[in-house]
């Protein structure tokens, strides 16, 4: 049996043997507490949710400061199951997915590529408390699967105070539930859907809690496995449905509190990523039909380790969080457009890169309690990472055009970085009504990269074998400040200013153009924005209105973009200067007590301002993979069945505006662009004690919308959203 088959097995022996011990049980017996919270139909307020953004417990919408929380209620409601579903219901949160597990983030319009680089993302991704991006090539976006979440948190603007470089823009969390020391719990999900026109998809996951001592020692075990089908034909490679993937794996969680003092949670967690091929088309198709020359697509294996520590003294709390990541990813592009036209033979090359990659992250925290008008939290946060990878192209026949081998490149960069930082945050209440917080980080970043070219012989990108090694440091401090005024009960108007930065490094690229001769720089510096924002947080009729709604300006600087030569050949560099200003607004009403509406809306216009030499675009570009209007609507009701049934129907949909890919795209008809879509979706629901049963759609319309496009070596590629899919969720709670 091959090692894809094991989790399969055993998770659908696990979910049939906790199907048939809860079917030995009367279906009115009492719900766990944990999920009667969920299911509760028809409560008299809206949800009102904790978060963690600020390092410490707060209510959501006593922060000065514009953050998206989706409870677990939500997610399951939504038919939310992977990160990327969380992105419709946060407008200004764009996320391009190219192919399973390969996407990039942006967040108010602070966009840099549209295909992954070795950039810094402009967002941070953590889980719990660990950030896991790549920080020198952030390769793999984590499926992260939206099952025995707690919430996501999508804190938007700069966060560089509290978690530093790569929250540019803004920072995802995903916060999972951690072990009841209490009670067990079991949890089986299960689903079936199916796309017109491709192939049918199935998932399975399985939660089991286990407290071993009472109030002291618990284990929380996560499985998960999702085979998700495919509905792009590719006749030149005789392959039906080919975009299909796997991705698998889980997350063990211990918790030991010794005290009422002392708790430790250790995690482990393991996601393995398998896609065929990618969702690339030609770009313009109005059909789901690749003719790509060979597959594109990436293998991604990430394993995580992390311990967190808590001691509370009374007066302050002691946070320690330990961290370890290993990734290991293998990945093929279709090359054989650019090597065709510098050698002129006709036979497909393969662009074959593996990574190999560990980061050690260890962070100390203090926070004084939140009982007193003025708080503090300081920190030290260091990072220890390495990357290795090999690099390669090849074309049969190249050998004999008189070259040492088959291969076009071959290229071996080696990367090490450590990221050493000290942090603090403090609040003052003036006056009961007025708080006032400073805060700021200090930064001292260094990375060495050595690149090894042409190891198998003479390469006709860079000529002679050669090392090069690119040291560089870099030092950043990044303050905040915020005025909070609440004038009233469940009133709060608030100003803001805060910064954030990416770190700089070098490039991953050869020196030249080999088909064009146009130089390609080797480094490029860090970037750095400023983030300007007022904004009002209110709630009405006992909390069954909430008005949230901020306005921002942003001054981007030494622009960190994704670049590309005439060729197709994808680099860094720095571009210059973007002014960003936007409004949004977040509505949720309960105007009778089963039904809740909502609706969030982003207007954002994110345009160059200056441009650096050589950079290949205009004053007034529209920067790249940012959308001028994007919006969320959605609708429940929840309506009893029966004495033991209840159900209830949701409907949501979204809209993103156009996009671009690059720049020089003002006035520019030929520019690559996408967005320009909506998507509609459905879900019905029905739950009778401890089972639920979930019938959902989404993309109802079919549409073909351009979810994204970017030059593939040298031809232009685009993604079209997936077709109509409906599905059935099956979920049992023990």
């Amino acid at each position: 049996m091959s090692k894809q088959i094991y989790p399969r097995v055993a998770l659908m022996g696990a979910t049939a043997l906790l199907t048939v011990m809860g079917a030995r049980q009367d279906f009115a017996a009492e719900i766990p507490p944990a999920y009667a919270k969920a299911a509760k139909a028809g409560s008299a307020a809206i949800e009102d949710v904790v978060v963690t953004a600020t390092r410490r417990s707060e209510r959501l919408q006593t922060l000065p400061s514009s953050i998206i929380a989706l409870p677990e209620s939500f997610l399951k409601n939504s038919a939310s199951h992977q990160l990327e579903d969380i992105v419709r219901a946060v407008p200004g949160l764009a996320y391009t997915e190219n192919s399973v597990g390969q996407a990039v983030l942006a967040i108010r319009g602070i966009q840099t590529s549209s295909a992954f680089s070795n950039i810094q993302s402009p967002v941070a991704i953590y889980y719990d408390e660990v950030p896991i991006l790549d920080p020198f090539v952030p390769w793999e976006v984590p499926q992260l699967g939206l099952f025995d979440i707690n919430r996501v948190e999508v804190l938007k603007g700069p966060q560089g105070t509290l978690f530093g470089a790569g929250a540019l823009s803004g920072a995802i969390r995903v916060i999972t539930n951690r072990p009841n020391l209490t009670e067990y719990q079991a949890t089986t999900e299960d689903t079936v859907d199916g796309t017109v026109g491709g192939s049918p998809g199935y998932a399975t996951n399985l939660m089991v809690n286990l407290p071993l001592v009472q109030n002291k020692l618990a284990v929380r075990a996560v499985g998960y496995y999702d085979d998700i089908g495919g509905y792009i034909n590719n006749p030149t490679l005789n392959e039906k449905n080919g975009n299909h993937a796997e991705v698998y794996g889980g997350r063990l969680e211990v918790s030991l509190v010794p005290s009422e003092d002392l708790s430790f949670n250790a995690t482990f967690s393991d996601e393995v990523t398998q896609p065929h091929d990618s969702n690339y088309l030609p770009y313009g198709s109005t059909s789901y039909v690749a003719d790509n020359r060979l597959r594109n697509y990436n293998n991604d294996d990430t394993r995580l380790f992390n311990l967190v520590s808590v001691y509370s003294l009374g007066w302050a709390t002691f946070t320690s969080s330990t961290s370890y990541l290993y990734r290991n990813a293998y990945s093929q592009i279709d090359f054989s457009g650019d090597a065709q036209a510098v050698t002129h033979l006709p036979g497909v090359s393969p662009l074959i890169d593996t990574f190999e990659t560990s980061d050690f992250i260890q962070e100390v925290r203090l926070a004084s309690s939140n009982e007193h008008p003025y708080k503090w939290l300081v920190g030290a946060f260091i990072q220890n990472y390495h990357f290795y990878s090999n690099e390669t192209i090849s074309q049969a026949g190249v050998a004999g055009l008189g070259y040492a081998s088959n291969d076009l490149e071959a290229y071996h960069p080696d990367a090490k970085i450590v990221d050493q930082a000290a942090f603090g945050e403090a609040s003052y209440d003036i006056i009961p009504q007025l708080t006032l917080t400073a805060g700021a980080r200090y930064s001292h970043f260094s990375v060495g990269t050595d690149a090894q070219y042409a190891l198998a012989g003479t390469d006709i990108f860079d000529g002679t074998p050669k090392s090069i090694a690119r040291p560089a440091t870099f030092d950043k401090l990044t303050p905040k400040f915020s005025l909070s005024y609440t004038p009233a009960k469940d009133i709060m108007l608030y100003v803001l200013a805060d910064k954030g930065y990416r770190n700089g490094q070098a490039n991953l690229s050869v020196l030249k153009d080999p088909i064009t001769g146009q130089a390609i720089p080797p480094s490029y510096q860090p970037d750095e924005l400023w983030n300007y924002e007022v904004g009002a947080k209110t709630a009405f009729f006992d909390h069954r209105l909430i008005i949230d709604a901020d306005a921002y300006y942003i001054d981007w600087s030494k622009i960190i973009l994704q670049q590309v030569t005439g060729s197709g050949i994808n680099y860094v560099g720095n571009a210059g200067t973007a002014h960003v200003h936007g409004v949004e607004l977040q509505v949720v009403a309960k105007p009778i007590e089963p039904l809740e509406i909502g609706t969030s809306i982003s207007y954002n216009d994110a345009k160059m301002v200056a441009i650096e030499p050589g950079v290949d675009a205009k004053v007034g570009d529209q920067l790249p993979g940012s959308a001028p209007f994007t919006a969320y609507f959605y609708g429940q009701y929840e309506v009893p069945l029966s004495d033991r049934l209840d159900g209830s129907l949701r409907l949501d949909y979204s809209y993103t505006g156009r996009e671009f890919s690059y720049l020089d795209n003002v006035d520019n008809p030929s520019a690559l662009k996408y967005g320009d879509y909506g998507s509609l979706g459905a879900q019905a629901s029905v739950r009778f004690g401890r089972y639920e049963f979930m019938l959902f759609a989404s993309n109802l319309a079919d549409s073909k919308g351009r979810t994204g496009a970017r030059l593939l070596y040298p031809e232009a590629v685009e993604v079209l959203q997936a077709p109509l899919t409906i599905g059935l969720t099956f979920r049992a709670h023990y």
